[in-house]
């Protein structure tokens, strides 16, 4: 048995209620002869057996639980949870940003960069793997296989309904630590892809997006043909014909409801790190000549030599002042309402759309650094 605080109480990463593991019925996830998906397999514990599992969180492992591969059920909104949730962190990482900031594109060469190519390898994560089946197979049809099987782009996401559950891609996570205590951090990696239409104003994000609420860090992807200054600098083909809402607005609605959740008044910052990075930084190679050398935002990084090799803090300069020459002063303001603001550049492709509207040859660029920047400053892994 697992031994927890008898006062925790776990959050639900589907509907953020907050609840005791206790409070929780053990369902059956898969068909198993007679029983069927949903089926109750061990009912909520009474009397002294509740008492006790409040100090003694039984793990579902073993024989009986593995034959069913059984969950806990939310007593509030009944999705399935996490299976490790009793011994897990979970880090709610919030994917933000305007209508055509390429949020579902970052997502896909994001995962697949940490998946398949291993750029958290030479941070100490030893594991990296899907929640469940169902993520897997939805990261594959809805994020890789348009990506980088048809190379295609991804519909943009529909607005979300009222009262509609947000399903997140949760992944596990395990970092192996030299000097913090305990050497062995798990996580439980939730990453939430929601559309710009649901970001165009306060009311929207206080009503269709907790996990800003809820979230230990956010990334905020801004698409740099927002800032006129930076759109009047790319050449006219690649510009385009429609743009959703400048970033600062966005970011200012957001700000403006977590300085409410957190009771925190105008002014002073907020305990919550984000990661503010430029999209489509393939194209900003168009204006970053004014910065003298190449940029090292432009560069590809080699994640194997770990963080001194990112040069994080340089890029953050580089960026700030790439947004301060191009009249995007106002998303720099809004950075000072955060303690923990960083800035940053990432390319979910690497190239625009030809002619055909394919990608003609997909190489994501420095898709990681806003994670490991954001997992960092959580204490998930070392610097």
């Amino acid at each position: 048995m697992t031994l927890v605080n008898p006062f925790r109480r776990t959050l639900c990463p589907y509907c953020f209620e907050r609840f005791a593991l206790t409070d929780c019925e053990i369902v059956a996830s898969i068909r198993n002869g007679p029983t069927n998906p949903g089926d109750v397999i061990e009912a909520r514990p009474q009397g002294w057996r509740r008492t006790l599992q409040r100090v003694w969180v039984k793990p579902l492992t073993g024989k009986r639980y593995a034959q069913y591969l059984a969950s806990r059920r939310c007593p509030h909104c009944s999705k399935l949870l996490p299976r490790n949730i009793e011994y897990m962190d979970n880090q709610i990482i919030g994917m933000v940003g305007g209508t055509f900031a390429s949020k579902s594109h970052y997502i896909a060469s994001l995962i697949k960069q940490i998946e398949r190519e291993g750029v958290l390898d030479g941070f100490g994560c030893t594991v990296f793997r899907p929640i469940s089946d169902e993520v897997s197979n939805r990261y594959v049809n809805d994020y890789y296989t348009p990506v980088y099987q048809r190379q295609d782009p991804i519909s943009p996401n529909l607005p979300t309904k009222p009262n509609e559950l947000i399903e997140p891609l949760i992944y596990v996570l395990v970092f192996r630590r030299k000097r913090a205590w305990p050497r062995l951090k798990r996580v439980n990696l939730i990453l939430f892809d929601t559309a710009g239409e649901d970001m165009k104003d306060m009311k929207n994000v206080a009503q269709f997006s907790r996990y800003i609420l809820n979230a230990s860090g956010l990334i905020f992807l801004v698409d740099p043909l927002t800032i006129p200054g930076i759109q009047q600098q790319i050449p006219f083909h690649l510009r385009q014909t429609t743009t959703g809402l400048e970033g600062f607005r966005v970011l200012a609605s957001i700000i403006e409801i977590l300085q409410t959740h957190h009771n925190v008044l105008p002014g002073s910052p907020l305990n919550l790190p984000i990661a503010i990075a430029l999209a489509k930084s393939d194209l900003l190679r168009y204006v970053g000549e004014g910065l003298g050398n190449e940029p090292i935002f432009l560069t590809r990084p080699n994640y194997a030599d770990g963080y001194q090799a990112l040069n994080l803090p340089t890029i953050n300069e580089e960026v700030r002042e790439l947004i301060r020459r191009y009249d995007g002063t106002a998303l720099l303001k809004n950075s000072a309402d955060f303690v923990k603001a960083n800035f940053c550049a990432v390319s979910a492709t690497g190239c625009s759309l030809d002619q055909s509207g394919k990608f003609p040859l997909v190489q994501p660029t420095r898709c990681a650094d806003p994670l490991i920047w954001l997992l960092i400053q959580l204490g998930v892994i070392e610097s």
